[in-house]
C-alpha cells in the first residue's frame, strides 16, 4: 500500500513539475521564433534530448515485435512532430489566443479516447464538471476580458487536432511496455519523431541555419528546451502517465496558462490583472473538482 500511494505522490509531483516547465517554455519558444522556424526549433530540442537521453541511458534494445515498433512510431509521430506541426500552423492561421484556449481542452480529448480505447480509465461526470471549470479560468487568462475570439476554420481546426493528436500519445504511452525503462522509451519515441519532422524540414525549409547560434544567446534557450523540456519532463510525464493515468496526468494541462502567465510577467514584463488571477482560480478549481468531484466540495461546506 505504502509502495502504491508513494508511486501515486510521485506522479502527481512530476506532472506538476513538467506543466510547470512546459507552461515556461513558451517563453524561450517566442524568443527563439526570431531565428529559427517553427520546425526547426522542434526538430533542435527533441535532437539534443534524444542525445541527452543516450547518453544516459545508452542501452539499445532489439526490436520484439512489430506491434510494439508501431506503439513507439504512433507516440513519436502523435507526440513530437505531429502535435508541434499542428500547434504551430495552427497560429500561423488564427490566433494566439484561440491556438492556447483551444489545446487547453487536451484534458477533455485525453479523457475520450481512454474511455473509448482502454478499460482501466473511464470517462465521468466530475471530468465534465472540471473542464468546464477550468477552460473559464483559462479563458480569462488568455483574454484577459477582451471579447476578441475570432473564429478562423482551418487555424482552429488544426489547434483542435493537436489537441486529439496529444491524446493519442497519451494513449500510446499507456500502451507501451511498463517494465522497459521509461528513458528509452521516450528516447525511441523521439527517434520517431525527429526521424518524421526532420523529413519535413529538409524537404519545405532545405535544413536548419544555426549561424544565430553563435551570435545570440539562442543556444541557451535551445538547450533548456532540449535537455530538460523535453528530454526530462517528457520522461517524468510518461512516467506520471505509468502511476496515476493519462486522465489524471492531463488535468495538469489545465495549470500550464498560470505558470505561462508568471513567467511572461517575470521574464517578458507582462503585466498579471485582477481578471487573470481570477481565471487561476477558476483553473485551480476546475483540476480539484476533476480530481475529487461535487461531492467532496458538499461536504467541505457542509461541515
Amino acid at each position: 500500500m505504502f509502495k502504491v500511494m508513494s508511486n501515486q505522490m510521485l506522479g502527481h509531483l512530476f506532472a506538476l513539475f513538467t506543466i510547470f516547465i512546459w507552461g515556461i517554455t513558451f517563453v524561450s519558444s517566442k524568443l527563439l521564433l526570431e531565428y529559427f522556424s517553427p520546425l526547426a526549433i522542434m526538430v533542435l530540442r527533441f535532437s539534443l534530448a534524444y542525445v541527452g537521453l543516450w547518453i544516459i541511458h545508452p542501452k539499445f534494445y532489439k526490436v520484439r515485435s512489430i506491434k510494439e515498433e508501431l506503439i513507439y512510431m504512433a507516440a513519436g509521430i502523435t507526440g513530437v512532430s505531429g502535435y508541434f506541426f499542428m500547434e504551430n500552423s495552427a497560429i500561423i492561421y488564427t490566433t494566439v489566443s484561440n491556438t492556447g484556449l483551444i489545446l487547453a481542452a487536451a484534458p477533455l480529448f485525453v479523457a475520450i479516447i481512454t474511455h473509448l480505447f482502454t478499460e482501466d480509465e473511464r470517462f465521468h461526470i466530475n471530468l465534465a464538471y472540471g473542464f468546464i471549470i477550468a477552460m473559464l479560468g483559462v479563458a480569462l487568462i488568455i483574454f484577459n476580458g477582451q471579447a476578441n475570439l475570432k473564429v478562423n476554420p482551418l487555424g482552429d481546426f488544426m489547434a483542435l487536432m493537436a489537441g486529439v493528436i496529444w491524446a493519442f500519445y497519451s494513449l500510446a504511452i499507456k500502451k507501451m511496455d511498463k517494465k522497459m525503462s521509461p528513458i528509452f522509451l521516450t528516447r525511441r519515441t523521439f527517434f520517431y519523431g525527429i526521424l518524421s519532422g526532420g523529413i519535413f524540414l529538409f524537404t519545405f525549409e532545405g535544413g536548419i541555419d544555426l549561424s544565430p547560434m553563435l551570435t545570440t544567446n539562442s543556444w541557451m534557450h535551445i538547450l533548456f528546451l532540449g535537455l530538460i523540456a523535453s528530454g526530462t519532463c517528457y520522461v517524468l510525464w510518461n512516467k506520471a502517465i505509468r502511476y496515476i493515468g493519462a486522465v489524471k496526468t492531463s488535468n495538469y494541462i489545465y495549470l500550464m496558462p498560470v505558470f505561462t502567465m508568471v513567467a511572461s510577467a517575470l521574464v517578458l514584463h507582462e503585466t498579471i490583472t485582477a481578471m487573470m488571477l481570477v481565471g487561476c482560480g477558476f483553473i485551480l478549481f476546475g483540476v480539484y473538482i476533476s480530481e475529487n468531484g461535487v461531492k467532496r466540495i458538499i461536504l467541505l461546506f457542509a461541515r
